[in-house]
């Protein structure tokens, strides 16, 4: 009892902590969508006032609902009056010509100035498309015709996307649309994000709210509600000159799904991708320079400054060919691989963690508890060693060749440089020469690096620095054959895998942002880079 009850505290701790992460934060991610399109989230802001858009009363512990997309604001007994009160946003327009300014007034961004006296403003207007705000005894100066601000380049407009109505042969009315050029279209690059609005702790939530905001809302896109294939529709309709970029919010099995999806669209040109690391691992994110995590705070605009500085680089896309060895079943399963895959140790370490998040047990979002579940899992394959011997499961031919296996828990195929949240496993522990002696990592070189781990404490020293990988050799062609049932995962995504051939082959390149602000110069080598 002495030693249980110290840990029911801590637990109890901890729940209360992701309690308060959870319904202390900024916005709850409640989404309600009203008649006229809003978006509506539940607002818990204490460091500014919010005033209804409806009765004008300064809105003060009672709940506040404000709108992602156009930033309408009011309580709980104006929320039926502020749909049919307010248009929302419109995504498109029945006819084209100039767009207007749309004002909202009130609930301006602290330290907000008019676009015209440039005196400070208030509770006074904000056009919910260039952002400008201004008095309203200024309105008359700044014009009609809004130019949809400092990040047009990125904005799908309204007035650019037509909308015709005819009817099929069967008389039924059918709505068609078109997507013109803007002014602007020498410097066009729409921007499409995407983002599960649950990730990391929440945080795609507030994400996809953010940029509703500053965005045409047919151009952010959550999860958990459509495929990354509805943004294919849309690429499809682009015009030529546009230079579309999509941006992905999310950990680095979310990304891989939608490279894939990617590969599936039937498009002259592919799209970069850029990411913005949500959760835990994020080693695609790390390599391309835009972090191991969120950016704290997360500050939109700033995103949009740095994509628009990113330059592009190219990674290689494998295919991922599992053929079942059972005589009953000879099934056949394709998949693609963007960062690594695993068999063994800490693929297992992976699915435990997974099957943990996926119980309807599982009350916490939180980053430091993740890891602390990962530290937990991992610790008890120091002790269990339930890999113990894969060496007698498996065979490994690199380009044709069988190569003779040493102990081991576990053997990883890397086409990035980063593993396990952070190491860069292939250099790990080597100096220039003997990196030139091993073979240098480049993620667009059509060649994978292939490694060995002996156990789940070897990972832990391989963690903090302490010891290297068994380097197996670098291939552009491999062949595992399981002949016993272990764990494997692709990008994060684990399973476990009955006795089968594995063919892993190089099939075409995806294309990403890397930010230019990180200090690595070449886009695609990583040999020196350590962490």
């Amino acid at each position: 009892m002495n030693v249980a009850f110290p840990f029911i505290l801590m637990v109890l701790f901890l729940i209360l902590i992701n309690v308060y992460n959870t319904y202390g934060s900024r916005a709850l991610n409640m989404r309600f969508r009203g008649a006229k399109k809003h978006i509506w989230t539940i607002v818990k802001e204490n460091d500014r006032s919010f005033r209804c858009n409806v009765c004008d009363m300064l809105l003060i512990s009672v709940e506040i609902f404000c709108c992602d997309s156009c930033g309408v604001c009011t309580d709980s007994p104006c929320l039926k009056l502020a749909d049919s009160k307010f248009n929302c946003k419109e995504t498109s327009v029945e006819s084209e010509g100039p767009m207007k300014h749309r004002y909202i007034k009130g609930n301006l961004p602290m330290g907000s100035q008019c676009e015209v006296c440039e005196e400070e403003c208030t509770d006074d207007l904000r056009c919910i498309w260039c952002l400008r705000t201004v008095h309203n005894t200024c309105r008359q100066m700044l014009g009609d015709v809004c130019d949809f601000g400092k990040f047009k380049k990125f904005i799908l407009p309204p007035n650019n996307i037509i909308i015709t109505k005819k009817r099929s042969r069967v008389g039924a009315p059918v709505k068609l649309f078109h997507i013109s050029e803007p002014p602007w279209k020498q410097s066009w690059t729409p921007l499409f994000v995407l983002a599960n609005r649950s990730s990391g702790n929440m945080m795609g939530g507030s994400i996809l709210s953010e940029f509703r905001t500053l965005l045409n809302s047919c151009q952010v896109i959550d999860l958990s509600e459509k495929k990354p294939s509805v943004v294919g529709d849309w690429l499809s309709v682009l015009p030529e000159s546009a230079n579309p970029i999509i941006l992905v919010a999310g950990g680095d099995g979310t990304v891989a799904w939608v490279l894939s999806a990617i590969k599936k669209f039937t498009l002259k040109r592919t799209p970069p991708v850029c990411v913005i690391p949500l959760g835990t691992g994020n080693d695609l994110s790390r390599v391309l320079g835009w972090g191991k995590q969120e950016p704290q705070p997360f500050l939109p605009k700033k995103i949009l400054e740095r994509i628009s500085e990113a330059s592009t680089v190219n990674l290689d896309r494998w295919s991922v060919n599992v053929k079942s060895r059972s005589r009953l079943s000879r099934q056949k399963s394709d998949y693609f691989m963007y960062n690594y895959l695993s068999i063994g140790v800490d693929a297992l370490v992976t699915l435990d963690f997974h099957n943990t998040r996926q119980s309807p047990f599982y009350i916490f979002s939180n980053r430091i508890i993740n890891k602390l579940l990962y530290l937990i899992f991992g610790t008890q394959q120091v002790m269990e060693r339930q890999c113990k011997g894969l060496e007698q499961c498996i065979e490994l031919y690199l380009d044709g060749h069988l190569i003779n296996l040493p102990e081991l828990e576990s053997i990883v195929v890397l086409n990035i440089p980063c593993w396990g949240a952070g190491v860069y496993l292939w250099t790990l522990g080597l100096e220039n020469d003997e990196i030139e002696e091993v073979g240098k990592q480049n993620m667009n070189d059509g060649r994978l690096e292939v490694v060995a781990i002996s156990s789940s404490f070897h990972i832990a020293q391989l963690q903090v620095g302490l010891s290297q990988p068994h380097r197996l050799g670098q291939a552009s062609d491999i062949k595992i054959i399981i002949k016993k049932r272990a764990p494997i995962q692709i990008d994060g995504e684990p399973w476990m895998q009955q006795p089968s051939d594995i063919h892993i082959k190089w099939d075409s390149q995806a294309v990403l942002l890397k930010n230019s602000t990180s200090p690595e110069n070449n886009p695609g080598d990583f040999s020196h880079e350590q962490s």
